[in-house]
């Protein structure tokens, strides 16, 4: 059976390797051969680190496929007891001549006893922090041997749960400083589980050790920059230390400075000026030139340690002036508001660890590709690796993020917050420096739980619980969180996502808002026509995946949505019903489990549509789109726009067009035409826009051509007519009227409008020719003609749509339409698999 899970094979020699070797200072991976077992076995297993307990077992053939069929309900046992890693090693005789020597954990999930030759070192308590002890008077040349002992994360923090004396909302969950989604979602399977999901190294230094640079800009402007680089250094032998900064643009700037410096951590700062600086600008706004400087700190007698760092030259606020509606909620860049257009992300595989780069950097190319320029990091999830910023950095897509926490309140002891205190000084100082980090943001739908979901009442408080609660929540979130900003960055900080729930108006005149009347309130889609806010940060629907990635979850069983892999693999619980809900008051029935899946994909796209329409739409009282969610953490029915495999949902490539930087906006009330154009370029633009009316068999009955002045950063009205004496001779449920907007002789923006819903449509069944023709440098594409109109065609090779660079298109009849073929590693496109679905036949 082809597993879902994907590994690298690794060499499971052992050792100690160096990872990075600097005059000063030693960093020393343990990369060697680790083991695990659970704690009352005697039977050690081989381990991967960074990994997670489950990739473990799975490696060792000691569980079945996690994501496979119903095997999610057989695996709960390994959340519940204890597991033990060990790594044995020697360590080199120069390592140990260092004066100081400290082991550091980059990332423990999450209750851990660390302990080396027998000796106990540190207790870790929280996922998201880095740990670090002292070990030159423990270790030793030969035969070391590192432990780390993990208690089952839920029986610990279902103990601590006992001990506050009432229940708090998020329950036993909120207690462990852990990936909330690891319990379970409403788009996630429950893995609890542990591992050490970070590096582990030794860090080995003398007289000092670097510890961080942190950058700023202390004015920007086109003529000029100025910046600061204050750099952090822990200082074990009092003296004068050199501060050297070199980089910039074209002949290398040098900026430095000499300090005397006391024992323990200290810091050297400098400032400099760039002269006519490149201005970094999130994806389509322009370039992300990114500058390259090299920091090395050295002492009087010559040691020195060096880092780099690559910098974006950018300005940016969160703007929220009051205004006439209520307050504003904008980011701005260099001076500029911009609408933002993006998506939520979650972890990209429930076993994500820290050091899973690619995937998570798939993600980022898979934004810019789309058009977006902002993701979400969502905070029921984990804080991403250093790639996924870098690559943000690179292709221009600003980052919401949040602090993990989400849909619920908090613990009301002072250690965890001061816990959570230190994540959060780990984590800013650690994003800081990136120009794609735009703001921080508290939580995920806690405040609005706190006021719209009744849990006052559901968990039977009192006054006086409602204000023990209330007072922690507030302590850490408007205290202890935006201090922790203040003093380490300089980027708004937002209190909790959403500002207002979306039951209530003020949701819709202040701040963000999470609208879910869409699904959770089975509101029709023309519902977002009014309902906007000043930044929607959350909205979405779902639609199930393609078969192909269906198939590799079920297998062969027979596909019931009631029992079965597709029932385990569907988390919300009413989703297949809320699903057809929809499906039956916009689609005709489906006439199999293939074409449901089919259907649901285009509803997906239909609403994604239809918000982010009006989101754009309202601009500039609207600021923002961020639809939930881009991605999946395993296979399942969801949300997403993009399954767990990486096949795009027919709604991906709908968001696609639906975010670029010129969009028609048509809207057609009884049979009057209103076209506007929302263009988000610092351009005035002169368009031309072709209408054309045509029936299914592709008969033009009726066209024009008409100007469109589009003007920056704003939407325009370009076209109003009433349709009526046109199609006074036509059936409207066999017509379509498609318009285009051309820029020198380019189609820049097409819609097709009809004047009744898809169920109504008169669709016939096409007579298709379809060829594969070449294209130039060893490019294949495909070439397809109808007969008559074909409404969301899938192409695809044995169910799987992933061939193609565009897929879930309108065929127009008797019109050449030609798609090229993606090239896949390793495989060999077969057109004789080819098979090709539209809307008339799934039914």
């Amino acid at each position: 059976m082809k597993k879902l899970f994907a590994f690298a094979l690794v060499c499971c020699t052992v050792f100690l390797s160096e990872a990075l070797a600097r005059p000063g200072k030693f960093v020393w991976t343990l990369g060697g051969q680790w083991e695990f077992r659970q704690q009352d076995s005697t039977e050690w297993w081989p381990a991967i680190v960074p990994g997670t307990v489950h990739r473990d077992l799975l490696r060792a053939g000691r569980i079945p496929d996690p994501y496979f069929g119903t095997n999610e309900s057989r695996l709960g046992w390994i959340d519940s007891v204890a597991w033990i890693y060990r790594c044995r090693f020697d360590a080199s005789a120069e390592l140990l001549s260092r004066r100081n020597i400290e082991l550091v954990l980059d990332g423990l999930d999450t209750y851990a006893t660390v302990s080396l030759n027998g000796v106990e070192l540190l207790t870790a308590d929280n996922m998201f922090r880095q740990w670090s002890v002292a070990v030159k008077s423990v270790l030793r040349e030969k035969k070391n041997e590192l432990l780390i002992r993990f208690k089952p994360a839920i029986l610990v923090a279902r103990q601590q749960a006992e001990k506050t004396g009432i229940v708090i909302p998020g329950e036993d969950r909120i207690y462990a400083r852990k990936a909330a989604y690891h319990f379970g979602w409403d788009w996630g399977a429950r893995f609890i589980g542990c591992g050490v999901y970070g590096p582990v190294h030794l860090d080995a230094w003398d007289d000092f050790q670097y510890e961080a640079t942190r950058f700023t800009i202390e004015r920007l402007d086109s003529a000029v920059a100025v910046v600061n680089f204050t750099t952090e250094v822990q200082v074990a032998v009092p003296g004068r230390y050199h501060l050297r900064v070199t980089g910039g643009k074209g002949s290398e700037s040098v900026y430095e400075v000499w300090s005397d410096l006391n024992a323990g951590k200290q810091q050297l700062s400098v400032s400099g000026r760039m002269e006519q600086p490149r201005l970094w600008w999130p994806n389509r706004s322009g370039g992300h030139p990114l500058y390259p400087f090299r920091i090395t700190v050295s002492d009087s007698r010559g040691d020195a340690v060096e880092d780099s760092l690559l910098v974006g030259l950018r300005s940016i606020r969160l703007l929220q002036d009051v205004d006439s509606v209520g307050s504003a909620f904008t980011v701005v860049v260099n001076d500029r508001p911009l609408f933002m257009k993006g998506a939520n992300i979650i972890p990209p595989d429930h076993f994500s660890t820290i050091s899973d780069d690619s995937s998570w950097v798939a993600l980022v190319r898979l934004a810019n590709e789309t058009g977006m320029n902002m993701l979400r990091v969502w905070g029921g999830g984990i804080y991403p690796p250093n790639a996924f910023y870098n690559a943000c950095d690179s292709l221009g897509i600003l980052v919401w993020q949040d602090f993990m926490f989400a849909c619920s309140m908090v613990p009301l002891d002072d250690e965890f917050r001061k816990n959570v205190e230190q994540e959060a000084i780990g984590q800013v100082r650690r994003l800081r420096n990136h120009p794609s980090l735009a703001l921080w943001c508290g939580n995920n739908e806690s405040d609005e739980g706190w006021n719209n979901w009744g849990w006052q009442r559901q968990y039977g408080y009192t006054p006086e619980d409602s204000m023990r609660v209330k007072a922690a929540y507030d302590c850490l979130f408007h205290d202890v969180l935006p201090g922790v900003v203040k003093s380490n960055d300089d980027r708004p900080y937002h209190p909790s996502s959403p500002a207002t729930g979306w039951g209530r108006s003020a949701a819709y005149r202040v701040g963000d808002v999470h609208y879910w009347g869409v699904w959770w309130g089975h509101a029709p889609f023309a519902t977002y026509e009014d309902h906007y806010g000043r930044f929607v940060s959350e909205y979405g629907f779902q639609g199930l995946p393609c078969m192909a990635t269906i198939r590799e979850f079920a297998g062969s069983e027979v596909l019931d949505a009631s029992k079965g892999a597709l029932a385990a693999h569907q988390k919300h619980p009413t989703g297949y019903q809320t699903i057809t809900e929809y499906m039956k008051a916009r689609y005709r029935d489906p006439k199999d489990i293939q074409s449901y899946a089919h259907v649901s994909q285009l509803l997906q796209a239909d609403a994604l549509v239809t918000a982010i329409d009006a989101h754009r739409g309202a601009m500039p009282l609207c600021m923002g789109s961020l639809y939930w969610q881009l991605n999946d953490t395993w296979p399942v029915v969801s949300w997403s726009t993009v399954d767990h495999t990486g096949r795009k949902k027919a709604a991906h490539w709908a968001v696609t067009e639906a975010f670029s930087t010129v969009r028609l906006l048509p809207r057609v009330d009884g049979q009057r035409l209103e076209v506007r154009v929302v263009n988000d370029s610092a351009t005035d633009l002169l368009l031309r826009m072709e209408l054309t009316l045509i029936d299914f068999h592709g008969n033009i009955r009726w066209s024009e051509v008409a100007a469109a002045d589009a003007k920056s950063s704003a939407v325009s009205r370009v076209y109003s007519s009433n349709l009526a004496p046109v199609l006074r001779f036509m059936d409207t449920c066999d017509a379509m009227l498609r318009i285009r907007l051309v820029s020198h002789d380019e189609v820049i923006s097409q819609r097709d409008v009809f004047f009744t819903s898809p169920r109504n449509l008169k669709l016939y069944r096409p007579a298709m020719s379809i060829k594969v023709i070449p294209g130039p440098v060893g490019a294949q594409y495909i070439e397809l003609r109808s007969s008559v109109l074909a409404l969301g065609v899938e192409l695809s090779v044995d169910g799987d749509p992933f061939w193609f660079e565009e897929n879930y298109f309108t065929l127009l009849p008797k019109e050449n339409y030609r798609i090229r073929i993606v090239e896949r590693p390793g495989k060999t496109f077969d057109s004789t698999r080819l098979r090709f679905r539209s809307l008339v036949d799934t039914y």
